[in-house]
């Protein structure tokens, strides 16, 4: 909270009821945090009763439009490497097991952010771990040769691309799956915007073809590598 000359303190502080209802009305974009001096936070004000009053917010299931799955479901098809990068909107939107039998049914690798950490088992066979400057060996090799990066809920930090130099194929293409517009659209991705686990849902319903036996046993080689 910023001084304003001409505003007093109580000025600012009747902002902060419209600060919380703009928060819970763009929810999907994330925390809001209220930050104030320790000398306003032990200020008495006379607060409207409405600020307290208990409630639930409820946030819609954004369901992916269908061209964008389908741009998705056409490179996924055509690709030989592909790779998942699960952020933390796969834990957000409870798409775990959805995202486990998309691994599974298309053999698609899946490394992990520090906010996705969790979106599969440690032991799940399509699990290689961490990735980024903090990540491990597994997901940072399949990164390095993937020509087509599945982003997941991730906002794609710097700790996630290892200030860009995770993804190493000059022809790498970038997809995002994410209820913000501004990520979706970040590394010059092809933008899915919509919940994660509805996006995963309709992509399995595409029933697209697994890929190569060579490649499984690469990302199973390179599992057993970091697991040891």
């Amino acid at each position: 909270m910023g001084s304003n000359l001409g505003q007093t303190l109580a000025d600012k502080l009747a902002i902060l009821p419209k600060l919380r209802e703009f928060g819970f009305r763009n929810i999907s974009l994330g925390t809001l945090d209220y930050a104030m001096p320790e000398d306003v936070q032990a200020e008495a004000h006379d607060w409207p009763a409405t600020m307290f009053a208990r409630g639930v917010w409820r946030v819609a299931r954004r369901a992916p439009d269908g061209p964008a799955v389908e741009e998705l479901a056409k490179l996924l098809t055509s690709s030989a490497r592909p790779l998942i990068v699960a952020g933390g909107g796969v834990i957000y939107s409870q798409a775990g097991a959805v995202l486990a039998r998309c691994a599974e049914t298309l053999g698609v690798p899946v490394a992990e952010t520090q906010a996705g950490k969790g979106s599969l088992r440690w032991d799940h066979a399509f699990n290689v771990g961490p990735i980024g400057s903090t990540g491990g060996s597994a997901a940072n090799a399949l990164a390095r040769t993937a020509d087509l990066v599945i982003a997941i809920g991730t906002r794609f930090s710097d700790f996630t691309t290892a200030s860009m130099t995770a993804f190493q194929r000059p022809d790498v293409r970038f997809v995002c799956i994410n209820v913000s517009e501004f990520d979706a659209h970040k590394l010059g991705a092809v933008p899915v915007v919509g919940d994660a686990r509805e996006t995963l849902e309709a992509l399995l319903r595409a029933e697209l073809p697994a890929t190569s036996r060579e490649y499984r046993s690469e990302i199973a080689g390179l599992r057993a590598e970091w697991d040891a």
